[in-house]
């Protein structure tokens, strides 16, 4: 796979299994957000996490702030191990990955 003139073009091999081809690229792009967002301290939680915690984020303790955060991240670990190719997890595991990674999917902004 490269990039020509702004445009993304697949090799064969790439097409031949593009589950790994997308593990691939996902896998990256996890690590590199999880890797910006940590290293900022700009951790932003998903709605759907706070409410866990607090019917209002604004009147967090700084406890449960901790605590959604560390859910938060654990959360983008198994996202991560989901998509790995070298992963040592069950394909039951592994699935649990993607699909946390398509139910938060419009959380991962930074």
């Amino acid at each position: 796979m490269k990039l020509i003139h702004d445009e993304l073009q697949f090799d064969v091999e790439d097409l031949q299994d593009l589950d790994d081809t997308f593990s691939a690229i996902i896998c990256a792009g996890l690590y590199a957000f999880k890797a910006r967002i940590v290293e900022r301290g700009d951790i932003l939680i998903p709605s759907k996490i706070w409410a866990k915690y607090v019917s209002d984020y604004r009147k967090l303790t700084e406890e449960q702030e901790r605590e959604a955060t560390v859910e938060w991240l654990s959360i983008i670990d198994q996202m991560i191990e989901g998509f790995k190719p070298e992963s040592v997890m069950t394909k039951t595991d592994k699935m649990e990955g993607r699909c946390l990674f398509a139910e938060y999917f419009h959380n991962l902004w930074s």
